[in-house]
């Protein structure tokens, strides 16, 4: 099990695969991890006397059903020598790997003029299932170290640790790049990332943030592990030591994360393990490059708002304040100013108000620990969306907005289906034509406007959590091109389950489902909505279902679409282990085929654009019948068979057949021993609007059911089910 943290951030030892030797540096493959072990291995049991330990070699543990690793075992002894091997990486694809291991060639030690064996990085391709013969990469040197090699997504850079000269200390980190099929000569990070000390075990996630080990000074102790998020130009920001979860005053490195931020897998030495080093996973339901915390008390900001030309104070102005557990989702330009929201859940903040006064001021009182963005709107004026990041010192922020004149106001409101306001919803706004999208979220009513280019045709999509997400389109073509022009885009969601929204052919998406890199099974902590979902299909065993799962462009279009359907079919096997027959649900695994946006292959985009490519979703193919009654266990009859509400003097009719009522179901709010207690229920049930409203004891039974109505369909049932709930009062379904 995970062990929570207060944090937020869950770790597990992987004890199925820690011993009491090394284990470290992991790397998502297939259905599970290889990592680097000094474990004995058949055959290679030779020991390093300069460190007195067994030479490293590469495992693999894979998962099970559960999603929880398996012992591990030797990963291939294609790429096996006498020496070590150590940390290594693979391509999205997972047929080329990248190895570090001494530098052996052709079964000949190479060693440096210090009489030492450096270590070098290495590549081979599997082709019909075995790998090539192993080729090192040209920038080795014999008389240096380059080790722990990380891939970039598109396989065009490769990062890694170096001692070569030129550095700014021991061990520096490097990159090199494939021009026309060929690696150049590596390029230093630069002083950002390297110091005097030693910086190692790179990892390059998908969006650009680096992820490494560095024994600076300012450290808990020994390798600690850091981020940096990059800047155009080969440029980073300054690295972010991770938090108190991942270091120790022990070595931590070696992390690799998930797509989303929010799985992985690094080693440490902290006390309480199995071995010298061991393999921990975690998970945490927000972005580990955005660690949650919670207690520092609020404090005023004076927000200013003005016109962008003239400088003349805006009033009026409505601002609005989301907190957001997710900011590394949302995307910014140099200077702030938020280009895309992500995905990440957006809290709308109490204190949000509406309008600045006659001096463009408004005051609000933001916690200093938590992360928010910010909207600005008024009529007139184009929206504006900034970040204001957790711990920020400022105490006032100018906003200047800018006129809109070149196009039209788009208004809108998201609401439930009992037409609630929905705050913090995401609204998506696609241009048909290009593909491109941006996203906002709605303000503390449900509301959100923006200004949308002319002669254009828009798909705009909502969702919320627990809700099944709607869309509409509107067009700015025809109509006057000017920001007074107004188009509305009212959306309705329907509570995720709600029967008289689980039609033929509507679809909604799984948010909360979780896979490795390049993994098809599902771990542990990402199975809820599939809890969820199992639970609705127990409620209505006639609905079936399609569950498509859909890939990024990335990669080639087969190993997309190999890859989805084995994920959609793990996903269909894990329904079924929780009861749900395997004939109600049909996997389908679309690969890129259905992308959201224009990101397709050889379009350059961001993380976020690929993001929303990536998706479980659900198309009910056989929508629930009547047969279908939704009994959850409070509401069944022995739950709701009562004695002591006391005498009443109210006259109820008594039936003594249930045939005697029309209707083809009956609504009972209660069955009682003594009928005086049914008669004082009747009088409750006068009292809240419930007329009619009557008594009956069927024969050879010795309780009175009070009979609320009888109705013609399910649905009229449930709703009224439904009604009595909210008055307080509990009921149950007969079928008559």
């Amino acid at each position: 099990m995970f062990g929570q943290n207060k944090s937020g951030v869950e770790l597990m030892n992987e004890s199925t695969i820690n011993t009491d030797q090394l284990e470290f540096s992991p790397t998502f493959y297939e259905d599970g991890i290889i990592f680097i072990s000094n474990k004995p291995v058949k055959d290679k049991e030779i020991v390093d006397k300069r460190i007195d330990k067994n030479v490293m070699s590469i495992f693999i543990a894979r998962r099970g059903l559960d999603g929880v690793l398996k012992p591990s075992e030797p990963f291939s002894f294609e790429l096996t020598s006498k020496l070590h091997e150590g940390p290594l990486c693979f391509d999205k694809t997972a047929d080329n790997v990248y190895f570090t291991r001494n530098n052996i060639i052709k079964g000949r030690v190479e060693n440096a003029k210090d009489g030492y064996t450096k270590l070098g990085i290495y590549t081979s391709e599997k082709v019909a299932g075995k790998w090539s013969e192993v080729r090192e990469l040209p920038f080795n040197n014999r008389e240096y170290d380059f080790c722990h090699p990380s891939i970039s997504i598109d396989g065009e850079k490769i990062f890694f640790s170096s001692n070569r000269p030129g550095g700014y200390g021991g061990m520096d980190l490097y990159y090199s790049q494939k021009i026309n099929g060929k690696w150049s000569e590596p390029v230093n990070l630069g002083p950002t990332i390297n110091t005097e000390k030693n910086e190692a075990f790179p990892f390059i996630h998908a969006d650009g943030t680096l992820f490494f080990a560095s024994n600076k000074s300012g450290g808990k102790g020994g390798f600690d592990l850091y981020f940096a998020k990059s800047k155009a130009d080969d440029l980073w920001q300054d690295p972010v030591a991770m938090s108190n979860d991942f270091n120790s005053e022990t070595d931590d490195f070696g992390l690799i994360v998930d797509l989303d931020l929010k799985n992985g897998y690094f080693t440490s030495g902290k006390s309480g393990g199995k071995g010298l080093d061991d393999i921990y996973s975690f998970h945490t339901d927000g972005k580990i490059t955005e660690p949650q915390e919670s207690g520092k008390p609020g404090e005023e900001i004076m927000f200013f708002t003005a016109d962008k030309v003239t400088g003349s104070e805006l009033e009026g102005a409505d601002i609005s304040v989301m907190s957001t557990d997710d900011l590394s989702s949302v995307v910014t330009d140099e200077n702030g100013n938020v280009i895309s929201l992500g995905n990440g859940k957006m809290t709308p903040v109490e204190a949000t108000v509406e309008g600045t006064d006659a001096e463009g001021k408004r005051k609000l009182k933001l916690a200093k620990d938590k992360n928010y963005v910010v909207t600005v709107k008024k009529p007139g004026y184009k929206t504006k969306q900034f970040v204001v990041k957790k711990n920020d010192q400022r105490k006032e922020m100018m906003t200047l907005l800018e006129k809109a004149d070149d196009c039209i106001t788009v208004n809108g409101f998201v609401m439930g289906s009992k037409k609630n306001p929905l705050p913090g919803a995401t609204v998506l706004i696609k241009d048909n034509a290009s593909g491109e999208t941006q996203t906002y979220t709605t303000d503390l009513k449900g509301n959100f406007n923006f200004c949308l280019t002319c002669n254009k045709d828009y798909t705009i999509t909502a969702s919320n959590d627990n809700y099944i997400s709607a869309s509409t389109t509107v067009s700015t073509k025809d109509k006057e091109c000017k920001p007074s022009t107004i188009v509305s885009a009212n959306l309705v969601l329907s509570t995720l389950g709600a029967p008289e929204h689980l039609t033929e052919g509507s679809t909604f998406e799984l948010k909360n489902i979780y896979y490795n890199f390049n993994d098809a099974t599902l771990r542990p902590d990402g199975k809820k909505d599939l809890d969820v979902l199992a639970s609705l299909m127990k409620r209505y065993p006639t609905m079936e279902i399609e569950l498509g799962s859909h890939t990024d462009s990335r990669g080639s279009a087969e190993y997309n679409k190999n890859l989805s359907q084995k994920r959609a079919d793990n996903v269909v096997t894990y329904l079924v282990s929780k009861g749900i027959d395997k004939k109600r649900v049909t996997a389908m695994g679309y690969g890129e085929s259905k992308l959201r946006n224009q990101c397709a292959d050889g379009v350059k985009c961001s993380e976020f654009d690929h993001q929303l490519n990536r998706r479980t979703e659900v198309k009910i193919t056989k929508a629930p019948s009547d047969e279908d009654i939704d009994l959850p266990e409070f509401l069944s009859e022995k739950n709701l068979i009562g004695g002591g509400l006391g005498s009443t003097g109210v006259i109820a009719t008594l039936y003594n057949s249930m045939d005697n009522l029309k209707g083809d179901f009956a609504i009972i709010a209660g069955s009682f021993e003594n009928e005086s207690n049914a008669k004082k229920q009747v009088e409750i049930l006068a009292k809240n609007g419930f007329d009619g409203a009557t008594i009956v004891k069927p024969e050879n039974f010795r309780f009175n059911r009070v009979v609320v109505e009888r109705v013609a369909t399910i649905k009229e049932a449930r709703a009224l089910v439904v009604k009595l709930k909210n008055k307080g009062l509990p009921s149950f379904l007969l079928r008559a």
